[in-house]
């Protein structure tokens, strides 16, 4: 089933199965080189529907073919459990952060001066 679809994928958007296949086997290593992926996938993708990456109008209709092409992939690999699904992937999945969540509370204490080194007097004066 994953090959099939990846083979579709391959046929719909221009990206190589093969490749798609052996970039999951080996997984990325490093954020450039996802990011070197995805340059190459909209390379990829621009030219199997004849578009130009110097104008920008064509360059936005690649990049959104590329991500109808990364979410179709994501669908069947999660769905065939080769991935799992990942929390921002996940529907209605929120992000919060601990920060906007915690209860901050002030105090005197808080204008004291924690770096003994420094001629701040903590309150943006130096001495």
């Amino acid at each position: 089933m994953v090959q099939e679809r990846l083979q579709e994928i391959e046929r719909d958007y221009g990206l190589s199965r093969d490749v798609l296949t052996a970039r999951v086997q080996a997984g990325a290593s490093s954020q450039y080189l996802e990011n070197q992926w995805m340059r190459d996938d909209l390379a990829q993708v621009a030219a199997h529907h004849g578009l130009s990456l110097d104008t920008s109008a064509e360059r936005e209709q690649a990049v959104t073919m590329l991500n109808d092409a990364y979410e179709a992939a994501r669908v069947v690999l999660v769905s065939e459990r080769v991935f799992e699904p990942q929390p921002p992937l996940v529907p209605d999945h929120r992000i919060t952060s601990p920060v906007r969540e915690a209860t901050v509370q002030t105090t005197d204490h808080d204008t004291d001066r924690t770096d003994p080194y420094s001629d701040d007097d903590g309150y943006g004066r130096e001495r």
